[in-house]
């Protein structure tokens, strides 16, 4: 069996980003598992937070993504249980459909230069949270195709480009519009 793997990392955040990866899914459970166990539990945080180790169980099958805060927590994605927001004090608050992500399967994050977050979706497009409210773009108002594999920012311009089931889209950021 062999597996590609491609790891991209930011050094300016102090965890570093978990930009793109592709691994079978148990792989990639399995070493998000361990990133999330790394990044915020060592021996003395567990001592001290004993109640705060369950709420690891996401009860969530797989684990999708992962990306910094920009503050030493993470945002996780998970398939068909949202996202959820780990933050540096412990807390760690679930988003998925009822809270106004497209859908609960969620395939990819990017934070904007704006600090909007980026969702990605598996049947309903790109989801952007801008601090206080969900904005869902499908294939109507979005990118172009619904299933996003892939978000990435351009790093001269801060522009939003997706890697989608029906090809690349691009959101510039600083004119609000879409390229396809």
């Amino acid at each position: 069996m062999q597996y590609q793997t491609k790891i991209q990392l930011d050094s300016s955040k102090s965890y570093g980003i978990m930009r793109w990866i592709s691994f079978s899914k148990h792989i990639r459970t399995a070493f998000f598992f361990l990133l999330i166990l790394c990044l915020f539990l060592d021996a003395e945080s567990i001592h001290a937070q004993n109640t705060n180790i369950t709420k690891l169980n996401l009860n969530a099958p797989f684990i999708t993504c992962i990306i910094s805060d920009g503050n030493d927590g993470a945002f996780v994605g998970t398939e068909d249980h949202g996202m959820f927001h780990y933050e540096k004090n412990g807390n760690i608050t679930q988003y998925t459909n009822k809270d106004g992500l497209g859908d609960s399967n969620v395939y990819a994050l990017a934070i904007d230069k704006k600090q909007r977050l980026w969702v990605g979706h598996l049947n309903t497009g790109v989801s952007v949270f801008n601090g206080e409210h969900w904005h869902n773009y499908d294939v109507v108002d979005g990118p172009i195709g619904e299933r996003i594999f892939d978000i990435q920012l351009c790093p001269t311009d801060g522009d939003v480009w997706m890697a989608t089931s029906a090809g690349i889209t691009r959101y510039k950021i600083e004119t609000d519009e879409w390229e396809h």
